[in-house]
């Protein structure tokens, strides 16, 4: 069945680390670009992955193309994230450093957020240090170009573009992938064709499988069942197996942090298992529910705070940033492992549940006002809307 049906085989890790020495690594521009949203530690290391396989690493060209356009603005925007965060950190701060409204808030508590403080302005610091150096020399930038010169594919001729756009409109209208969820776009609306295109004819020239890094993982490109993305989509495999004319050639896509993992995997020497996981954890989106309930069972348990101080979402939001710019777990393993982790899972929800029946009270019983109610909820509500408007500028 597997020569009949290629695209509908689950191609396994194993499969690509048996085939290795056979394999091109094709990335995408948002790869790249994500690669200077990291800490420059971070940064280093995976340039050393690419330089010890640049002979294996390809570049679509348009896909070159998006990320020099792109470079300065991804700068910019991180440089923009970290001014911005520090300010709603700083709001955040100097609510709790009024202790005559505060007056419930442990000796513990107060030298948690002084040194959580110091640390925070540290990496900042270091981080804009970074960017500032990437923005006005450009020595990674420099760095990247001179590792992967000549590893760039031949560009399509304006007339291939051409042809390749019109035919874009009609797999759109048919949402035949790649790219059809970028139809609303009015900038590089089929460069995911494009890139798809460049991928068929190497592949095709050089007779290897691909994988394509790529953390642009829509519906367009992957299968996603529950949540759970298990592949490339058949779609694009049955195409892909058909230009190729090799049901052993291999097409698979992974994200930034998979890839790194699956070279992990093949040769421990070259990535560590902890580099892996800083880029993981700076790449998550969201807590897992365990650390939701750890961190809401630690607030409400040590800080003894008003539930308006607890909103779940917005702590987290702020929590998040801070997390994905220091590009570690130090945060979380200083929250959690120094202070005690939930026991109870249940009564954490409980507690979270039914905090707002008691909000009133506390806030009663504090003597807050309801101008200084809405003091301490403004740096929340702030990072929640940073965060919204920088999401959407993302590339």
């Amino acid at each position: 069945m597997k020569s009949q049906f290629p695209q509908y085989y689950r191609v396994s890790r194993q499969d690509l680390l048996d085939n290795f020495d056979d394999c091109y690594f094709l990335f995408d521009a948002c790869v790249l670009l994500d690669i200077f949203r990291l800490k420059e530690e971070l940064v280093d290391k995976i340039f050393n992955v690419i330089d010890h396989y640049k002979g294996k690493i390809r570049i679509p060209y348009h896909a070159a193309s998006e990320y020099f356009k792109n470079i300065n603005v991804v700068l910019e925007q991180q440089v923009s994230k970290i001014n911005e965060s520090r300010k709603s950190f700083d709001a955040f701060s100097k609510t709790f450093q009024a202790q005559r409204n505060y007056p419930y808030i442990s000796d513990e508590a107060s030298k948690l957020l002084a040194r959580l403080e110091k640390q925070i302005d540290k990496d900042f610091k270091n981080q804009m240090q970074y960017l500032n150096t990437q923005l006005v020399y450009g020595e990674h930038q420099n760095k990247l170009s001179s590792m992967l010169d000549g590893n760039v594919l031949a560009p399509f001729t304006n007339d291939e573009i051409t042809n390749i756009e019109k035919e874009g409109e009609l797999r759109y209208q048919k949402q035949i992938p790649p790219g059809w969820k970028d139809a609303p776009k009015d900038d590089n609306r089929y460069g995911d064709l494009i890139n798809w295109k460049e991928i068929l004819r190497f592949a095709k020239e050089s007779g290897k499988s691909i994988i394509f890094v790529s953390n642009d993982v829509k519906d367009d490109w992957v299968t996603k069942v529950m949540g759970k993305k298990l592949g490339v989509l058949p779609q694009l495999l049955e195409e892909f197996y058909q230009y190729v004319g090799n049901p052993n050639q291999y097409f698979h896509v992974y994200t930034l942090d998979r890839f790194l993992a699956f070279i992990n995997e093949h040769d421990r020497n070259i990535v560590s298992e902890e580099t892996v996981k800083d880029v993981q954890v700076s790449m998550e989106n969201s807590f897992t529910p365990k650390t939701v309930f750890e961190i809401t069972q630690f607030v409400n348990e040590r800080f003894k705070v008003p539930e308006y101080i607890l909103k779940l979402k917005k702590l987290s939001e702020t929590y998040k940033q801070l997390a994905s710019l220091n590009g570690s777990q130090w945060y979380e393993e200083l929250m959690l492992n120094e202070l005690g982790k939930a026991e109870n899972k249940n009564e954490a929800s409980e507690l979270s549940s039914t905090a707002n029946n008691d909000m009133t009270k506390k806030k009663q019983e504090s003597g807050i006002s309801n101008k200084g109610y809405e003091e301490l909820k403004a740096p929340f509500q702030k990072a929640e809307a940073n965060k919204d408007s920088t999401d959407k500028d993302k590339i």
